[in-house]
């Protein structure tokens, strides 16, 4: 993400790619962390501060996905830059995840076994964040394909087109399984 930013921080693509790349990093991470915790009760708190930021990392990340898309000179990118859309979006995730919160509380709880405490998280809103990643990949990975088409097509191929492309096909086939498994298990 540093690099992509460091190549042109001015151009809107690479600030939004790095944005993502950034963002989607700190949820792997987070998620991710919340299992390598030691099992105790102290780790309780530290899971809730982890997951603390979730919520504003995917308003932060719908942001991103709406800026990278309104790069592209489709009817999705004009649609992206709706004022509607622009500022709704986020705001309907953001009081989504809001009354999540405030129904379920934290979404992080201790599960007691036989083996001990584990750390446990609330697969609805695991879901939520996996079919919302799934859901913005899908449309990047069509609108990239649709502008990669047509630039093929009029004869103007731009590397920078098949770079994103290729970058996103990479990241949809790898993650593919694991949020449909998340959001289906």
């Amino acid at each position: 993400a540093f690099l992509t930013f460091e190549a042109n921080p001015s151009n809107r693509k690479n600030r939004a790619i790095s944005l993502i790349l950034l963002l989607e990093g700190y949820l792997l991470l987070s998620l991710f962390g919340i299992s390598a915790l030691p099992v105790s009760l102290a780790s309780l708190g530290v899971a809730r501060v982890l997951l603390s930021i979730v919520p504003i990392a995917m308003v932060g990340l719908t942001i991103a996905y709406l800026m990278f898309v309104s790069t592209t000179q489709t009817f999705l990118g004009k649609y992206s830059l709706n004022p509607a859309v622009k500022y709704g979006l986020p705001i309907l995730i953001a009081i989504y995840q809001t009354i999540f919160f405030l129904s379920w509380g934290y979404g992080i709880f201790p599960t007691f076994s036989g083996d001990g405490l584990m750390l446990g998280t609330d697969p609805l809103f695991m879901r939520f964040i996996a079919a919302l990643s799934l859901g913005f990949h899908v449309l990047i990975l069509g609108n990239l394909l649709y502008v990669f088409f047509i630039e093929r097509k009029e004869k103007k191929g731009r590397t920078e087109t098949k770079y994103f492309l290729a970058a996103y096909l990479a990241r949809f086939c790898f993650m593919t399984f694991t949020l449909v498994s998340v959001i289906f298990l």
